[in-house]
């Protein structure tokens, strides 16, 4: 980030970039949790959005392991909130293409 940010004209601009980024990366703001929480959200919503077909055991497991989603939305009800319903849309897959999801959650959770 700092290689992209020293390619910029305006150095004010790239300082209040690079803070922005840092705020992102260390977690240390609200403001920064909740954006990498978007960010993990987004992703899980995407992967809801592919075939079934194209979905690798890990990411079926994903949909039951907190580190890859919930632990990220924890500080905020609205996101905690959010983060499960997008799950519980992956997990709808899941059971609608046969999938035994009792079975992938054991392996998850193992």
């Amino acid at each position: 980030m700092i290689e992209l940010t020293n390619k910029l004209e305006d150095p004010e601009k790239a300082q209040y970039l690079l803070s922005l980024y840092q705020e992102y990366h260390n977690q240390n703001t609200y403001e920064g949790k909740f954006v990498k929480a978007l960010d993990k959200i987004e992703a899980f919503i995407q992967h809801n959005q592919d075939p079934i077909e194209t979905w690798l055991p890990k990411e079926k497991e994903m949909l039951f392991q907190n580190r890859y989603l919930l632990d990220y939305c924890e500080f905020d009800p609205f996101l905690k909130s959010f983060a499960a319903q997008v799950l519980e849309e992956g997990i709808a897959k899941l059971k609608a293409a046969g999938d035994d999801v009792e079975d992938i959650r054991n392996r998850a959770q193992a």
